[in-house]
């Protein structure tokens, strides 16, 4: 057979030959991998060990109270999501991107601005109705600048001292190795090509937005002209963050995911294979319900994206989260982890920094 899918279930830790279950390309006869000295996909065999690999990482995540609520979530999802290979690094692509927003993102990032899945999301706020701009004018203005390579929160003391030393020192290491940079299909952070300087500061970015401007914003004006772009996109996401709990899902929609375990990630080295593939299992959560506050790469918003997944920032200790996993990985994921696979087999702290 040229190709082979199989489906992982949570409910058994086993594949199957059909649906329902977690897709896995487990076998293609046709398979291709990028050369990057030329640029050009060629025909490879396919990883042998990936079906494996694979199987042994759900049943390490599965482990987990977390692992077990993402992996059941994905297994009765009306959506699909499938895991290939990656001979780069790990990434997901949500299918329909728009559908993969939760609405009042959808309203803000996909159309001209705030609309009536916005308002109705402000009328769940609890705020009363005449005091609704000049709160979210506050909100804005208090807003911190979220960012791809900030640290939005490290539980202060030195453990927050010592973790951030730690996670800067790991990303350094990264920055030697001449592999990372060439991945630009990869989105499970720690450097990419949009900025490798670090904000420390969770202070207040306060673009002086009045509430006359946040009221023309609502009533479907666009942001004023005096805004840079990147105070109006500010604008954009502290409101979708100020409403990320009262924001309705939009359908969703289903996602790739593609999970490089071997060698050749370099971020293997830092955190068990099995947390990367799990990091992209909790992207396609959100996009398949519809749930996601940004893009998925090379967006303003895909902070957002990022944020919500890692568990940082405004879902600072969610509960469904990397972080969250991370928490239960030496107590629940190690013990089923032999001790043939030691770079699934160790403790690691909370990810204070997506980058």
């Amino acid at each position: 057979m040229p190709r082979t899918i199989e489906y992982w279930r949570p409910t058994n830790g086993l594949y199957h030959a059909t649906p329902p279950g977690i897709a896995v390309l487990t076998q293609d006869s046709d398979w291709e991998v990028l050369n990057e000295a030329t640029g050009f996909y060629e025909e490879s065999p396919y990883p042998s060990a990936f079906k494996g690999q694979v199987y042994r990482a759900l049943n390490y995540i599965n482990a987990t109270p977390t692992g077990a609520s993402l992996l059941w979530n994905l297994y009765t999802t009306n959506n699909f999501v499938d895991i290939t290979p990656s001979s780069l690094g790990n990434n997901v692509q949500s299918t329909n991107q728009p559908m993969a927003l939760n609405q009042v993102a959808r309203e803000i990032i996909v159309g001209t601005g705030p609309g009536p899945q916005t308002q109705i999301a402000l009328n769940q706020t609890g705020i009363a109705p005449q005091a609704q701009t000049q709160w979210l004018t506050y909100v804005i203005n208090s807003s911190p600048h979220w960012a791809l390579d900030g640290v939005p929160g490290n539980g202060g003391g030195l453990y927050g001292y010592l973790e951030r030393a730690r996670q800067y020192a790991n990303r350094w290491m990264l920055l030697f190795d001449h592999r990372y940079f060439r991945w630009s299909d990869s989105n499970e952070g720690y450097f990419n090509e949009q900025s490798y300087s670090g904000h420390f500061s969770i202070s207040a970015h306060n673009i002086a937005i009045t509430n006359h401007e946040v009221a023309a914003w609502l009533a479907g004006q666009p942001l004023p002209h005096r805004l840079s772009d990147a105070q109006q996109n500010h604008a954009r996401l502290a409101t979708i963050v100020a409403l990320k709990d009262v924001s309705p899902p939009s359908a969703g929609c289903s996602a790739h995911v593609r999970w490089n375990p071997t060698a050749t990630n370099p971020l293997n080295r830092i955190r068990p294979p099995a947390i990367g593939l799990a990091h992209e299992l909790l992207h396609a959560y959100y996009s398949c319900r519809g749930a996601q506050p940004g893009y998925d790469d090379n967006h303003y918003s895909t902070v957002l994206f990022e944020y919500r997944c890692v568990g940082l920032g405004p879902w600072d200790e969610a509960p469904l989260s990397e972080n969250a996993l991370r928490k239960e990985w030496w107590s629940y994921a190690c013990q089923q982890v032999p001790g043939s696979d030691p770079e699934n087999r160790k403790a690691i702290g909370k990810r204070i920094s997506y980058m």
